[in-house]
């Protein structure tokens, strides 16, 4: 989907003004510490529609599962991927590497399989500060089925739920008796290798499963911040109503400009507010 600005070259001169900022760019590899140690690890091809405009435009991401003895980890590869890229360029003398733009699937998602409870590590959009906080919504209350389809070799059994605004529809296979799924998606009695919104927004299908030790990893602390999800889904809704406005908010009392898509440049203070389509996964 095309984007209104270019926002690149604004991005460099922001780094010395916001603090938070500065920690983005070094993020890397190095800068997470080990809790726990997979047993498996489940790969996700997760599809979704960022402008609801435009259902029949979807875009793609690569979820990793891991799941250990006490908690497991979803987290988006490209994003990641992006995070080494950073630590490269910083490694050669760069200021830092390339801006991250929202999705719903920026963040990390914690799910502590002995206690419940989630925990995410939310990026926020550009080079905004990540933020840390508990999720306390209520589990989804799944629906059994008795309709079974095979996924990935596995016969998978059909369950319905409501959760945060849509209503899902998931498959999960008895065979892999983990509790589990992509994104916050869990509670049923076997690993969910297929999931879907009833709009056709959003969909999660397993590509690869893997009997796999790993370190399962969390950011350490100090590159974020604590916060609560309410903050967080403030925060990345101003980025999509008002992108000046939210520039603003990083950088208190800085000149911000950038440049549009057709070479004209534009200032805070001399704009209207400019948008960004929003499609959050969670509508409540």
């Amino acid at each position: 989907m095309k984007k209104r600005f270019l926002l690149i070259s604004l991005f460099v001169a922001l780094l010395h003004v916001a603090g938070m900022a500065q920690f983005f760019y070094q993020i890397g590899p190095d800068n997470y510490q080990a809790i726990d140690e997979s047993r498996y690890v489940f790969t996700y091809e997760a599809t979704y529609v960022e402008n609801p405009m435009e259902p029949a435009a979807k875009s793609n991401d690569c979820l990793i599962l891991e799941t250990g003895e006490t908690l497991s980890r979803c987290y988006n590869m490209k994003m990641h991927e992006n995070d080494s890229i950073t630590a490269a360029w910083v490694a050669r003398g760069r200021d830092g590497g390339p801006t991250l733009e929202d999705g719903p699937f920026n963040a990390d998602v914690y799910k502590d399989t002995k206690r419940g409870g989630v925990t995410v590590v939310q990026r926020t959009p550009i080079r905004g500060p990540i933020l840390r906080y508990t999720d306390f919504g209520t589990k989804a209350d799944w629906v059994i089925q008795d309709e079974t389809k095979q996924v990935l070799g596995y016969v998978c059994k059909k369950a319905l739920c409501t959760y945060r605004g849509r209503t899902w529809t998931a498959w999960y296979a008895l065979e892999i008796p983990i509790l589990d799924g992509p994104w916050k998606l869990c509670g049923l009695p076997g690993l969910i290798l297929q999931a879907e919104d009833d709009k056709g927004h959003f969909s999660f299908t397993c590509t690869s499963i893997k009997n796999e030790k790993r370190p399962i990893k969390m950011l350490d602390k100090m590159y974020y911040q604590k916060s609560t999800r309410d903050d967080a889904v403030r925060i990345i809704r101003l980025y999509h109503a008002d992108l000046f406005g939210y520039l603003s908010m990083l950088t208190p009392g800085t000149s911000i400009q950038a440049m549009t898509t057709k070479g004209k440049k534009v200032s805070l203070g001399d704009t209207d507010k400019y948008t960004t389509p929003y499609n959050p996964i969670e509508l409540e």
